[in-house]
């Protein structure tokens, strides 16, 4: 996966028919092994879980290697991969980042942010589902995903980086003034004075 390989998982399909062949994952006609875990504190494997909705792909789910409870992550594959993509590669090089919750009444929350961030000249790298938000533009970018399966309720956690803190408060002063949303900070990076 070169500079996107996560440092402790191994999509490889030599390691995936390995754990089949070792019996290390036994075989589940629900769930199809994609990334082995390789931190032994915490060997979450991620897992297709065939049983939940789909759209074009599977779900991507989290769990032991022979069961146990389910952690969600992503409702697609390529949600998760351009999702870690653009905070590795975008969002975590900008110098200014911000991270917090949108809100909003409707449970369809990227309907009221889709409009106002194309206003403003984003794009999305990939089609994503109503639980993972992808922008960019050249001075920002804005993540933001909700756990599958979860009920869509209106919000949210987000991340944001740009290349100063007044592009960033600008951005989400349009954000709120321009649609039905509420977006809160928890924590700027770096802090501000």
């Amino acid at each position: 996966m070169g500079a996107l390989t996560y440092p402790s998982l191994d999509f490889s399909a030599e390691r995936i028919l390995r754990c089949y062949a070792e019996k290390a994952i036994h075989p589940d006609p629900r769930f199809l092994l994609i990334g082995y875990e390789s931190d032994e504190m915490m060997p979450l494997h991620l897992f297709y879980d065939f049983d939940a909705p789909a759209r074009d792909d599977a779900l991507v789910t989290e769990r032991y290697a022979n069961g146990g409870e389910l952690h969600d992550r992503f409702e697609t594959l390529s949600e998760m991969l351009a999702w870690g993509a653009l905070l590795k590669f975008r969002v975590n090089t900008m110098p200014q980042r911000c991270e917090g919750m949108l809100s909003c009444d409707d449970p369809d929350l990227l309907s009221q942010l889709d409009p106002v961030m194309f206003s403003l000249g984003f794009t999305k790298p990939i089609t994503t589902g109503p639980r993972c938000g992808l922008y960019e533009r050249n001075d920002a970018v804005l993540i933001c995903e909700r756990t599958p399966r979860e009920e869509l309720l209106g919000n949210q956690a987000f991340t944001l980086g740009g290349r100063d803190a007044g592009v960033l408060r600008k951005l989400l002063g349009r954000l709120t003034t321009e649609s039905s949303l509420e977006a809160e900070v928890d924590e700027w990076t770096p802090a501000l004075g």
